[in-house]
């Protein structure tokens, strides 16, 4: 089985690579949405699909027709780096227009030599309960996030 997860990423492309490196994923920087396949090692028969994209004007261009077609999309911020968090509420309005399985994922890595305080704001669904924000490591999220789908899929069928 296949779940196909789109992460838009506010952060810049260099440190969406930083971070992806360490996780063992090779994040090239261009204009582009890439993808990678990981097998998460608790889920047999599960394959997952991360599709990557940064906040590039292309790229949101082309991930507004990927998004209707995603089982989930995480937008991902680094939460001391004011410019990534100001495109929080851009990337944010583009996913809630495409789609309704949407979850936030913060990080703090790498260390940034100017940091500042987080502005990010709460995002709500449309039946007014907080959207799920994650802070712990991507694989532990992704699980998160893929368990979730499923139990959904299970009582959908």
């Amino acid at each position: 089985m296949d779940i196909h997860i789109l992460i838009l990423s506010t952060m810049s492309p260099r440190i969406t690579q930083q971070n992806l490196e360490c996780y063992g994923f090779t994040f090239k920087i261009d204009d582009s949405i890439q993808k990678f396949r990981w097998t998460p090692p608790e889920k047999n028969g599960i394959s997952v699909c991360l599709w990557v994209s940064t906040m590039h004007p292309l790229c949101t261009t082309l991930s507004s027709s990927l998004i209707p077609y995603m089982d989930a999309c995480v937008l991902w911020y680094h939460d001391h780096d004011i410019m990534s968090c100001i495109r929080v509420e851009g990337g944010m309005a583009l996913l809630e227009n495409n789609t309704k399985n949407i979850s936030l994922m913060a990080t703090t890595k790498p260390v940034l030599s100017k940091r500042h305080k987080s502005t990010v704001k709460r995002y709500y669904d449309e039946h007014g309960f907080e959207r799920q924000r994650f802070t712990g490591l991507l694989y532990k999220n992704l699980l998160v996030i893929i368990e979730k789908y499923l139990s959904t899929a299970k009582t959908l069928r």
